[in-house]
């Protein structure tokens, strides 16, 4: 059984209170002068290269949907879980 490494958990923040996120960090204060602050720009070196990663996303992704030994109606790439517990070793070995 081929494990897939990537693991995006996306349960809702606010529903565990048991960790605060803001440990260890102080607040810091900033003060912003808005006559003087110009808009963000992302630079072109990041432009290309995302530019560059995801057009081999989508012609590797194009390569494996037409490699696929079961065709389905639907392609399947990510399935969302929502875990209404604790995310703990026990869990995810029931889950594995």
């Amino acid at each position: 059984m081929a494990l897939n490494k990537i693991v995006h958990l996306a349960n809702d923040p606010t529903e565990n209170s048991g960790f605060k996120k803001t440990r260890g960090f102080k607040k810091q204060i900033v003060e912003k002068d808005d006559d003087n602050e110009a808009p963000k720009s992302i630079r072109l070196f990041h432009q290309r290269r995302l530019r560059s990663s995801n057009d081999n996303f989508s012609t590797e992704r194009n390569k494996r949907n037409e490699e696929r030994t079961i065709k389905l109606p639907a392609n399947i790439d990510l399935i969302r879980i929502h875990f209404y517990a604790t995310f703990q070793l026990d869990l995810q070995k029931k889950i594995l």
